[in-house]
């Protein structure tokens, strides 16, 4: 089964303290559905990151990543660091 992976800024971030209010209306939930990947999706992103956090992430766990896995990117403003 196919894996959803989303590294991002805040724009992929989902406070626990807000899942279940935001779980069917945020952008990647809802992605993860119309791929089919409701089980097994993964958010790495954090709030207030550099381009170079993200970049990092996804090296972390690049081995994870299986070749039918989705990989989405979402670059933050080039200025921050």
């Amino acid at each position: 089964m196919s894996k959803l992976w989303v590294f991002s800024d805040s724009y992929g971030f989902l406070p626990a303290d807000r899942y279940h209010e935001w779980k069917d209306k945020h952008w990647y939930r809802l992605l993860s559905d119309k791929l089919g990947c409701t089980e097994d999706f993964k958010s790495i992103a954090h709030n207030g990151c550099a381009n170079e956090w993200v970049s990092f992430q996804i090296e972390k766990n690049f081995d994870d990543i299986d070749e039918n896995d989705y990989v989405v990117v979402v670059a933050t403003d080039k200025n921050r660091e």
